[in-house]
């Protein structure tokens, strides 16, 4: 992986963008286009395959890729892969390589003179219109660094036969039982091609059958049963389909699940309907934050970086965290970390705070993201709910967005309907809500207090002292903080300054929150006397954002039953920064 911005960094032929007031050097470079190119060689076992396929994870985002010169097709969705054949193009000797990315700025400046659609204010205007990461156009905790590249690996693969698409696993559960499915999909050009299914209990019993037209069924007495952190264990199973030409394995692939049901609950109760998380019939109050990118740069997201914020997650004592819709759908290891240890994982689709218009083109592409994503992330049993979007439904609601009839009419097509019926096909066990926040669709109340989940910032954005937490009664707040500066070291590398002015240029270009450099001096001025220097304001302004997450956790948790979970935001940065995380860019803690 790599991407414009990063390569030209590690170069040394730009600054770093993450310094000082160089944001504004190199946000304009996002206007050219940029090439990526490299010389490739087959080795000789992969030649010699009937079919060759060239695959892409993730590509950032509108691209033409050529083979040898010639066109092999073109991307417009970073949020998805792409594959293409080179069937009769991958013989001997040196093989060309080319990706022509055009600028995702001009595009959707473009797109956006054509037809305005609504977004944020700290974000470049138009950013709608593309299937990109939204923040990295900007956002109120992270700069203008919209990047183009391969930003995540990129594969050939050759087959020899057939090979294996997909594979879905469902559950049926039963007192003492589980009836595991396995559904594969196969792709197979020769007569004759074979698949097995194979399943490894955690106590190393094996259970293996042929899969009759890619489906199979197994029962399985006295299962061990995946829990949520704090309710029991996390066993998982290994299920591995392989697919045979005779005695040749020809193509394998190897899932782990876990063995549990996982949803979430909205019976009615005296306060109105519960939203309560519920893991092998057992509800549970949710404990944990929102997560966004681990870096503006994607390919510098690395496994690396996903174990560190999990682990320092684990350590806090999280069993639930929310993939909040304006980033990207995490790698495997992020799910993986959440099944090994238990933590629930509440993952928005790649929708936040904009308007849609659902041309034939934006429709198809988002229709394959969400299938692609399904597709990779369904089996795992941490994954506890999807969520069709980040805070559009209260924009229409709340927010005094423009008039927009055709945008509005489209947002409830997209989330209402497209997105359910692809979930219903592709994942029909898995929970849905339409967006954070809502209570239940429709354009109902999104805000409300009977029903649903709700983002609570009155305190912080509306100026509110901490006391107002203990006002309301939420049934699920997935989204409530506070600001602070980062550690000292932190603030003196983005600033280069030993002692940096609160106030200053510098400082307020690494502080993207509107008013937020007042809001921290409010709020800090009713608890401590003013601090003397740069650090004992950060020390102070994280002990004051301390005492606010502390005060609504305890309220929350003292409400119990009413309401069942809590979700601060944010765990995480995704650049040195002021802004609302508990761990600081590099991994500090505050």
């Amino acid at each position: 992986p790599c991407s414009m911005y990063d390569t030209l960094i590690r170069a040394g032929a730009v600054p770093d963008p993450y310094t000082g007031e160089n944001e504004w050097i190199m946000t304009p470079l996002s206007d050219e286009d940029t090439e990526f190119s490299r010389t490739v060689v087959l080795p000789e076992e992969m030649r010699t395959a009937d079919r060759i396929f060239l695959r892409f994870a993730g590509i950032d985002t509108l691209a033409d890729v050529f083979w040898d010169g010639e066109k092999l097709g073109s991307t417009d969705n970073m949020h998805r892969a792409w594959e293409f054949p080179l069937d009769g193009k991958a013989g001997e000797g040196d093989h060309s390589l080319l990706l022509y990315i055009h600028s995702p700025t001009r595009y959707i400046a473009e797109m956006q003179r054509k037809r305005p659609l609504w977004g944020v204010e700290h974000a470049v205007e138009g950013y709608p219109h593309i299937r990109k990461a939204h923040s990295c156009f900007g956002w109120d905790w992270g700069p203008k660094l919209p990047d183009m590249g391969i930003w995540r690996d990129v594969t050939l693969e050759g087959h020899t036969g057939g090979r294996i698409l997909n594979v879905r696993y469902d559950q049926c559960h039963e007192e003492g039982a589980v009836t595991l499915s396995c559904r594969a999909e196969l792709d197979t050009w020769k007569p004759g091609m074979t698949a097995v299914w194979t399943v490894t209990a955690p106590d190393g019993k094996v259970f293996s059958m042929p899969l009759t037209d890619g489906k199979e069924n197994i029962r399985i007495s006295d299962p061990q049963l995946w829990w949520v952190r704090g309710l029991g264990d996390q066993p998982l199973y290994r299920c591995r389909v392989t697919l045979y030409d005779g005695e040749r394995e020809a193509d394998s692939r190897e899932d782990r699940t876990g063995l549990r049901t996982l949803t979430v609950s909205r019976e009615e109760d005296r306060w109105g309907q519960e939203f309560c998380l519920i893991n092998n019939g057992v509800k549970f109050f949710a404990m944990g934050a929102d997560y966004i990118p681990e870096d503006q740069l994607l390919p510098r997201c690395t496994k690396e970086k996903t174990l560190a914020v999990l682990g320092d997650c684990l350590k806090a004592n999280y069993n639930f965290i929310r993939v909040w819709g304006g980033g990207y759908y995490p790698g495997s290891a992020f799910y993986d970390f959440c099944d090994e240890n238990g933590i629930a994982v509440w993952q928005d689709f790649m929708f936040a705070c904009a308007t849609y218009r659902l041309t034939p083109e934006f429709e198809a592409t988002v229709q394959a993201e969400i299938r692609d994503n399904v597709i990779r992330l369904r089996s795992h049993p941490s994954l506890a709910m999807w969520c069709g979007n980040n805070e559009i439904e209260t924009a229409w609601v709340n927010w005094g967005l423009p008039e927009d009839p055709e945008a509005r009419e489209d947002y409830l097509k997209l989330f209402e309907e497209i997105i359910p019926k692809i979930l219903g096909e592709l994942d029909p066990a898995a929970f849905y809500w339409p967006s954070s926040p809502s209570s239940r669709g429709g354009f109902r109340d999104p805000e409300g207090d009977r029903a649903g989940d709700c983002h609570y910032w009155a305190v912080w954005h509306g100026f509110k002292p901490i006391e107002e937490f203990r006002r309301y009664h939420y049934r699920f707040c997935s989204e409530y903080g506070f600001e602070s500066l980062p550690d000292m070291r932190t603030v003196r590398y983005f600033t280069g300054q030993e002692e940096p002015d609160l106030c200053g240029p510098v400082m307020e270009a690494h502080h993207k929150c509107t008013g937020g450099t007042e809001k921290i001096m409010y709020y800090l001025g009713q608890m401590v006397n003013y601090p003397k220097d740069t650090a004992r304001l950060a020390y102070c302004s994280q002990l004051v954002q301390a005492d606010c997450i502390r005060s609504n956790v305890e309220h929350m948790r003292r409400a119990r039953g009413r309401c069942m979970g809590s979700a601060y935001w944010q765990v995480n940065d995704s650049n040195p920064t002021i802004s609302w995380s508990s761990i600081d860019y590099f991994g500090r803690w505050k």
